[in-house]
């Protein structure tokens, strides 16, 4: 399964000029609110899913659960008619994606320019830009340009607003303009059988080139490259004394392992097993927490217990490799709990995007690190600043080396926590 090792952005909400942020198997996202945290995640949810390249349609992908990232006047910066976001992969058909959006119809963002990089079978490395150019009156023009070709496309002849979904339909499944057929290409563009010197030829040609470059040299991923996974912070469904059915973290049906529940509640000391019962005189079930004190409602004991069976459930469930983006997972929890589920995330075979407040988080990760349980590149840091007039953010990366020390640590970084530390001994 693919990886995304870098992303870019650029003028998106508070991100003005371009930020690029390095990513490890476990990344953290740190800094005050409002610095720009949620819409890095919520930027990574829905590139990840464009540049899968398998079954997109023509919705808006930056507005789907959890981030909800609403319209493209929404999402670009202030003043500006454009946003960009690229990223860099490993063990993916492509070395490198960027998208260029721009508004489109229901202010959806729709992709003006798209780059996709990739190696060759030869091993050139190869670039093919598609661009969207808009003409009065008249439907845009698409400009697919590659070393080798550069073919243009009234856009009414694909089937699709947004390219990455005609790219993830028609051309997966082989659908090509015109039939892919240049004798059609011919007639439809009333073209005439003329000499090479001719301008009509050399657009024959070019579509010769085009359609051959798609059927043999462009790679598609054969399968979704990136499993994403979003949690809300706080589980979806209220928690009740009674419920008509199972839960999907206690039902079978959905995946569910009480025995690994029961595994995972030791270890983070909160519970020692979830199981359910029939309640009487009725029909309705109980979820039962299993404590040294005794069994009790799943209502009885503790919001953090509660909060925190949605995410195990989904770390057993899904395959490895899958990523998790979270947003303050520590919220509920106990320190001792909060460094015990970072070392859960530091032993599983998932990749982890956390927004996160937490010190024992930051710490028992870097324990990890030092007690070689974590290779210092699997884990990557990133520190969200604002400006000083609050109107723009800035993301810096910071890594680790094997002895668990902080690298490339930028001035401002934690000075609220130093400052309060030396206003209580006195010092200030």
């Amino acid at each position: 399964m693919g990886r995304i090792t870098e992303l870019r952005l650029k003028n998106v909400r508070c991100f003005e000029d371009e930020q690029s942020a390095k990513l490890g198997r476990i990344t953290l996202l740190v800094g005050e609110n409002g610095a720009g945290k949620s819409t890095f995640l919520g930027c990574y949810k829905a590139f990840a899913k464009m540049a899968n390249l398998i079954d997109l349609d023509d919705s808006n992908h930056f507005n789907e659960k959890t981030f909800q990232m609403g319209s493209f006047d929404t999402i670009v910066r202030s003043g500006e008619l454009n946003f960009e976001l690229g990223a860099g992969f490993e063990e993916h058909c492509y070395t490198d994606i960027a998208f260029t959006f721009v508004s489109g119809n229901n202010a959806i963002p729709l992709e003006k320019n798209i780059r996709l990089n990739f190696n060759a079978t030869d091993g050139r490395r190869k670039t093919l830009e598609i661009e969207r150019i808009p003409r009065p009156h008249r439907s845009d023009l698409l400009r697919f340009k590659e070393s080798n070709f550069c073919f243009y496309l009234d856009r009414s002849e694909i089937s699709y607003d947004l390219i990455t979904a005609w790219l993830s339909n028609s051309i997966r499944r082989g659908a090509f303009p015109f039939s892919g057929e240049p004798s059609q290409f011919r007639i439809r563009n009333r073209l005439h059988k003329s000499s090479r010197d001719d301008v009509e030829f050399v657009e024959f040609v070019e579509f010769a080139k085009f359609v051959s470059f798609f059927r043999s040299e462009l790679p598609l991923p054969e399968s979704p490259s990136f499993a994403v996974e979003s949690l809300d912070p706080s589980p979806s469904l209220p928690r009740k004394r009674l419920y008509q059915s199972l839960p999907d973290y206690l039902d079978p049906a959905c995946g569910a392992d009480r025995d690994y529940l029961a595994e995972i509640g030791k270890k983070l000391k909160l519970w020692d097993g979830i199981s359910h019962r029939k309640a009487s005189d009725t029909s309705n079930l109980e979820v039962m927490v299993k404590t040294p004190s005794g069994k009790r409602n799943l209502v009885d004991v503790e919001y953090g217990i509660y909060s925190l069976l949605p995410l195990l459930h989904a770390i057993q469930k899904n395959k490895p490799g899958t990523v998790f983006l979270l947003q303050q997972p520590e919220v509920h929890l106990h320190p001792s709990a909060q460094a015990e589920l970072a070392q859960i995330m530091a032993e599983s075979s998932h990749e982890f995007l956390i927004e996160t407040h937490s010190d024992h988080f930051m710490n028992r990760f870097l324990i990890c690190v030092m007690e070689g349980k974590l290779n210092p590149e699997e884990f990557s840091v990133l520190y969200f600043d604002r400006s000083s007039d609050r109107k723009s953010s800035r993301i810096y990366n910071i890594g680790t080396d094997k002895n668990g020390n902080l690298l490339n640590v930028p001035l401002g970084y934690r000075t609220f926590f130093l400052d309060e530390t030396e206003h209580l001994l006195g010092f200030q």
